[in-house]
């Protein structure tokens, strides 16, 4: 859905949540047995709590921590499974710019469907497709050409492992937040000096903050300041913000997203990719069928 030669690492980089983490695929070169112990010796040891980040001045508390994080990984885990197949109006700013000139922008409208196609090893799999109405005000049926950056995944980031359990390579932090929310960093480095081989390939110093809601537990925001990564080309940072809030379907009510903001740029040759959308006017996406039974004689 990334135009130019660029789509190939873009939807790299913000594919199917579990992108957010890279450090699982380096975790998962250890036993099973090595990362028990370690979990043990993490509760047991208070030297080997969770350290200070360099961007909180916040101070660590673990034991109510772990408490949140618990609850929030199960309302992330029953989120796709009770969304219905819905689609909604996205509406976006997409713009590109080589120092502080506008090189190229694309307003554009689209529908936005989520849909739920199960695989036996993937139960709650979900996909997103983008069906573009307008681009600069004029009626189009595909994506815009050339559009200067499309984000993508905007549903799929409700998932389990935007807070993986902090074996070796990640801690977590409260930090003051607004009344009725739960603020957490989320802080990707080698819990102790021994574990950062099992860092290998993680993004390491990466920050990010989520936002909880702290009657539900649910996911209200995702913030990540623009920083490298290592799925991206050499050079290139991203950061981005997504915002979720209930909104009515029917009967019911479900909480889903309603902003999103990201940039991609290339600090040393003063490229810079932006991305603004928000997303309303949503209800069930699906279709229904009459079949008629020729009359008996």
């Amino acid at each position: 859905m990334i135009q130019g030669r660029w789509r190939w690492w873009l939807v790299a980089a913000l594919m199917a949540v579990a992108g957010f983490c890279p450090l699982l695929r380096s975790q998962a070169r250890s036993q099973a047995q090595v990362q028990a112990q370690a979990q043990a010796q993490a509760q047991a040891q208070p030297a080997s709590q969770p350290a200070i980040s360099p961007q909180s001045g916040g101070t660590d508390a673990s034991g109510d921590v772990n408490a949140i994080l618990e609850k929030a990984r199960l309302q992330l885990s029953r989120y796709t499974s009770l969304l219905p197949n819905v689609i909604g109006l996205e509406e976006g700013d997409s713009q590109g710019f080589v120092g502080e000139k506008l090189k190229r922008e694309v307003r554009f409208t689209a529908h936005l469907r989520m849909m739920h196609k199960p695989l036996p090893k993937l139960p709650n799999r979900v996909t997103e497709e983008a069906e573009f109405l307008t681009e600069n005000g004029k009626p189009v049926h595909k994506t815009p050409r050339d559009i200067p950056f499309y984000l993508v995944d905007i549903f799929t980031n409700q998932d389990p492992s935007i807070l993986p359990v902090p074996a070796h390579c990640v801690s977590y932090k409260i930090l003051p937040s607004e009344p009725g929310s739960i603020l957490l960093e989320r802080w990707i480095h080698p819990l102790t000096p021994a574990e950062a081989h099992f860092c290998e390939g993680a993004n390491i110093g990466e920050i990010m903050r989520i936002t909880l809601d702290a009657g539900t537990m649910q996911m209200t925001r995702i913030d990540r300041p623009a920083q490298p990564r290592k799925d991206l080309e050499a050079g290139w940072e991203i950061g981005f913000s997504y915002d979720y809030t209930e909104q009515r379907i029917g009967e019911k009510r479900y909480l889903l997203p309603a902003r999103v903001e990201s940039t991609l740029l290339k600090p040393d040759h003063g490229i810079r990719k932006t991305f603004e959308a928000s997303y309303s006017d949503y209800r069930r996406y699906g279709s229904t069928a009459t079949i008629s039974l020729p009359e008996q004689p």
